[in-house]
């Protein structure tokens, strides 16, 4: 039997927190028709599913910016109700609950059917591709993940110590370059500070990172070798294994245009054998790039954006925020929103959503690829809304109607400029013609 016709419904992050298989609206069922007429259909699943068995972990490592991810187990059979099969975990809430819920969440995937990758009990199960069976062709699946927290990297095995549960992190060095009068500025600081053995030859050792003499001020990103070898050595060995492989690909670039480290790596896990690359992290729609005649989604956008209702969160993150440790989910939301939004100032917290910015992590695409006998046919945008007035309907993935559909393609349009490539409207759907 030779590889015929291959569909892939590629979307961005899942943060799935509640019911969904009761709406019968038109507009949501055309997105479960969507995934449900593919021969597979790929997530991020962001959201993590368990029942707080692990512990929290705490904010000195989770990071002044983050939250705590929770959705009960019904939420991972919604998610193959809906159509989904393969689920990416390696994340930035991929430990969120520590080791206990990471081990929980896969038992609680394997009952619902869901095939997922990126995240394991050491590195090795945490790189291993997963694979789906499908009429035409098999699918190799892999996860990883670029910008995290630093409890969320599996470990290596060793000699005499077991591996370390966790994500399939990819690391990156960074050194910052500044010029003449950073320089100087950074190095009186330090020494006013009584700290004047950070100041060396052309190097200051300043906040826990290392600014250097130079022409410009400037982030130097350094990909661990080992990293991304070990991930190519998988992607090309899930090849052999399987007819195409996709790789969800994790990571936090802000604003609409990926890092330059970014799009680095993504061509490199192209040429070691992935035939599509579905980013997500930025929680804003990003460019499509086909590269070597293989497509690369920077950014999906938010397909499910349902973390306003998540039922609980630790006290940690009560005090964090200045509220006492037996505040309620809800007042937690309103005063998280307050900060993110500017409303509210907060030492050590970046305003990360302010004015548009909120309305667009409720805008996203599904991505309809097709492959024919192993060649890229086509890829059709679908726009995707969760917005809502109210929070309690607000985050469930529908089509977007005509005006917002417009909107949204003719924005993917714009960032995928840089890459060459052009995307038409047709309807409401944006087509990548493929030369």
């Amino acid at each position: 039997m030779g590889v015929f016709v291959l569909r892939i419904a590629a979307t961005g992050e899942t943060l799935c927190t509640r019911r969904h298989s009761s709406f019968v609206d038109r507009p949501f069922l055309d997105v479960v028709d969507i995934l449900r007429g593919a021969d597979v259909a790929c997530t991020n699943l962001e959201t993590r599913v368990h029942t707080f068995k692990g512990a929290p972990m705490p904010v000195d490592t989770m990071g002044m910016e983050q939250s705590y991810q929770q959705a009960d187990p019904f939420v991972a059979d919604e998610l193959k109700w809906m159509g989904l099969d393969l689920i990416g975990r390696s994340n930035n809430h991929g430990m969120d609950y520590g080791a206990e819920m990471l081990i929980e969440e896969a038992e609680i995937l394997d009952r619902a059917g869901l095939l997922h990758a990126g995240a394991g009990k050491n590195l090795a199960e945490a790189t291993r591709p997963t694979f789906v069976e499908t009429p035409n062709g098999r699918v190799g699946f892999l996860s990883m993940c670029t910008d995290f927290p630093p409890h969320c990297p599996a470990g290596e095995q060793g000699q005499l110590t077991i591996g370390r549960a966790g994500i399939n992190a990819i690391h990156h060095d960074v050194k910052y370059e500044v010029d003449d009068e950073t320089f100087a500025s950074l190095s009186r600081l330090m020494t006013e500070l009584d700290m004047k053995k950070a100041v060396r030859d052309g190097q200051v050792l300043a906040f826990g990172q290392v600014f250097e003499k130079s022409q410009q001020n400037l982030a130097v990103y350094t990909p661990s070798a080992y990293d991304v070898g070990r991930n190519c050595r998988a992607i090309a060995d899930a090849k052999l294994a399987s007819d195409y492989v996709i790789v969800h690909l994790h990571q936090e670039t802000e604003g609409h245009y990926p890092s330059e480290r970014i799009e680095n790596l993504a061509r490199k896990l192209i040429d070691a054998g992935a035939d599509v690359i579905v980013g997500d992290g930025p929680h804003l729609l990003q460019g499509v790039e086909i590269y070597n005649g293989k497509p690369i989604l920077y950014s999906l956008g938010n397909f499910f954006y349902q973390s306003e209702t998540i039922k609980a969160f630790p006290p940690d993150m009560y005090l964090r925020g200045g509220m006492r440790p037996d505040a309620l989910p809800q007042e937690a939301i309103e005063y998280r929103d307050a900060i993110r939004s500017g409303r509210v100032k907060k030492d050590n917290i970046r305003p990360l959503r302010s004015g548009n910015e909120y309305l667009e992590w409720h805008e996203a695409a599904i991505a309809d690829i097709v492959f024919d006998n192993g060649r890229l046919s086509s890829i059709r945008l679908h726009a995707v809304s969760t917005y809502d007035v109210k929070r309690s309907q607000r985050g469930l993935p529908r089509i977007a109607d005509a005006e917002t559909s417009t909107r949204i393609i003719s924005n993917i349009a714009s960032y995928s400029q840089p890459y060459g490539t052009a995307i038409r409207l047709e309807g409401n759907v944006g087509i990548i013609d493929i030369a």
